[in-house]
């Protein structure tokens, strides 16, 4: 999956993602694991905001996430929000799926086209580390976990050309992230 063109961000610090400045929003901390640091965000204020859409004239592209969801956090929490608040975008979420479980929620929005990954049957237990990813192949849009796929769909989808990332909330501040992130990775392949 790896490329030449690939950007990984490793979420180890808060002042600098990737080479590019942070603004930080309530009080995220840095936490130790086994693949190394993360970024612990509360499910309540803290987020992180970066004035770069990494998917920017992407005609396809895979959009992984390093993850630990939380127990305690809200039933719809946006972790990864790239391109415009309201228009052009691609969104990963965690939505409730029982008591201790989450399912994964990928929407891509484009021009007046979108899709909406979502299945509640597709569970998984919170409180672990997880790798989940998006991935367009210029006609189809897939969610996976742990490289499993959990659904597709196909989707006419215009590159996106502006907007900014957030992480561990949507950038109209709403829909906080409990857990912690690893790394995020862009790959522009499949």
């Amino acid at each position: 999956m790896a490329s030449s063109g690939s950007v990984v961000w490793n979420l180890d610090n808060l002042d600098d993602i990737g080479g590019c400045r942070t603004t930080v929003v309530g009080a995220p901390r840095i936490v130790s694991c086994d693949a190394g640091k993360a970024i612990e965000f509360d499910g309540k204020q803290d987020g992180l905001f970066i004035a770069v859409n990494p998917l920017k004239d992407l005609e396809r592209f895979t959009l992984e996430v390093v993850f630990k969801p939380y127990e305690g956090g809200t039933k719809a929490q946006r972790f990864l929000h790239v391109g415009e608040n309201h228009g052009d975008r691609v969104l990963l979420e965690t939505r409730e799926a029982g008591p201790g479980f989450w399912c994964l929620d990928v929407f891509l929005s484009s021009k007046n086209n979108s899709s909406t990954l979502l299945s509640r049957d597709r569970a998984h237990a919170l409180g672990r580390w997880y790798r989940v990813a998006c991935v367009f192949d210029g006609r189809n849009v897939a969610s996976l976990v742990d490289d499993q796929l959990e659904l597709t769909d196909s989707l006419v989808f215009t590159p996106l050309k502006s907007g900014l990332t957030s992480i561990g909330v949507r950038q109209n501040k709403v829909s906080w992230f409990k857990g912690a992130i690893l790394r995020i990775k862009i790959a522009p392949d499949i």
